[in-house]
């Protein structure tokens, strides 16, 4: 039972110095996706398997709202994915999101009754109801009681993202966001067309093209060596240039507002330390973070990638090598390929 907001969407005049959010827009968006998701929730009661699992749900009415968009909202805003500012403006953004999710759900608790399990003195004890609602909306809840027992989560949207409007122009309609909470995977991706001898393209991001476009500097970007340089820093905080650690910390900074868990990669190179991982990972502990994915570039078959040059860990893994045992005997392996000496090792 998911529903995610498009974020990219709630940013008014994007891209000029007058960017700004229209918070009465997202609070609106977010009440009636509240609803929408708790009526799912009672379409879906009957449907369950077990009656074990019809209970739940209907003593729960645990929802599943999250976002998506974030980096190209971010983007349309001229700030940098994780930059402080950026970091501020996210936290600010979830907080507002996560309170009037709440303050739906209440008030639809007073219109159709609150969940049977709903215990306020229990509840409003609770430290995620502390440290991420308000005082407003604590108010209300004490008043009202609360519909639904959980509400938010950030799914990764990995197809849902990918067929939305990032963003609309006066001319033009550009598809696609970026996924969950995560940056921008790619600036751009290098597409090949038989129908025109089969010659290579760049398609960039949604917002990026926006800010190309906006901008007239398609043959500035189309010429550059470096295509980076040719755009403005905060557009190009993509998955692979943001620090591990700055990744961790933002996250940390979305999970105080999101009750469920969070889906979010952290896209890392091939030639990764074992104990870069070991610390991604005890500092996501120290963040309160329930969850958190990691990629390490040629591990295995990846969901998204880019086209680039080799790394010396991959040419290394393409060469062949001779090694001589102790009995004389010479063997020809691969670079990626295991063996084991005589003690085990």
């Amino acid at each position: 039972n998911l529903g995610s907001i498009n974020l990219s969407r709630f940013v008014e005049k994007g891209f000029t110095p007058e960017a700004s959010i229209d918070w009465d827009q997202l609070a609106e968006s977010t009440e009636t996706l509240v609803r929408f998701l708790d009526n799912v929730v009672t379409w879906n009661e009957d449907l369950n398997a077990l009656e074990k699992q019809r209970v739940a749900a209907s003593e729960t009415r645990r929802l599943g709202l999250g976002v998506m968009g974030i980096a190209d909202m971010l983007n349309q805003l001229g700030v940098a994915y994780d930059s402080e500012q950026g970091t501020i403006m996210i936290e600010k953004v979830m907080e507002y999101i996560t309170n009037a999710a709440y303050q739906a759900s209440s008030f639809i608790a007073k219109e159709k009754s609150p969940s049977r399990i709903f215990n306020e003195k229990s509840y409003m004890e609770c430290p995620f109801v502390k440290e991420a609602l308000s005082e407003q909306t604590h108010s209300v809840i004490r008043k009202n009681g609360l519909r639904n027992i959980a509400i938010m989560s950030i799914a990764p949207t990995g197809s849902i993202s990918n067929i939305v409007l990032g963003y609309r122009s006066e001319t033009k309609n550009y598809i696609g966001v970026s996924g969950g909470v995560e940056p921008i995977f790619s600036v751009f991706y290098t597409r090949r067309s038989e129908s025109f001898g089969n010659k290579f393209f760049k398609v960039f991001h949604s917002t990026v093209q926006a800010y190309i476009d906006k901008m007239g500097i398609q043959d500035e970007v189309d010429k550059a060596e470096d295509v980076d340089k040719a755009l403005p820093e905060y557009l190009t905080r993509t998955a692979h240039k943001i620090d591990s650690g700055k990744r961790v910390n933002i996250q940390g900074v979305i999970q105080r507002y999101i009750d469920h868990s969070i889906s979010s990669t952290i896209n890392l190179p091939e030639d990764v330390n074992p104990e870069t991982i070991s610390d991604i990972y005890i500092k996501a502990w120290k963040n309160n973070l329930k969850g958190l994915t990691v990629y390490r570039d040629g591990s295995r078959f990846p969901i998204l990638s880019v086209e680039k040059k080799m790394t010396e860990y991959q040419k290394m893994k393409t060469k062949s090598f001779s090694v001589m045992q102790e009995n004389g005997e010479t063997i020809d392996m691969s670079g990626d390929d295991i063996f084991k000496l005589p003690d085990g090792r």
